[in-house]
């Protein structure tokens, strides 16, 4: 996933979900096993999250990677 808008597409993804459920970043890095910049910037499409990370987002968020990647 390097295209810069499907980053950015994920990354909003993330945010709309965490802020759905009233988590704050430092609440869902916790809860994934990130620190809070590096959610950050996976929520600012800088970054994707390494497999095992996505798993737990997806866990945690309560949705599925097709919802994450794509919308």
């Amino acid at each position: 996933m390097k295209d810069e808008k499907l980053l950015k597409e994920f990354g909003n993804h993330i945010k709309t979900l965490r802020k759905q459920r009233k988590l704050t970043q430092k609440e869902l890095a916790a809860a994934i096993q990130v620190r809070c910049p590096q959610l950050n910037k996976y929520e600012c499409g800088m970054h994707e999250p390494p497999y095992d990370k996505l798993l737990k987002l997806v866990e945690t968020l309560s949705t599925n990677v097709d919802y994450l990647l794509t919308g």
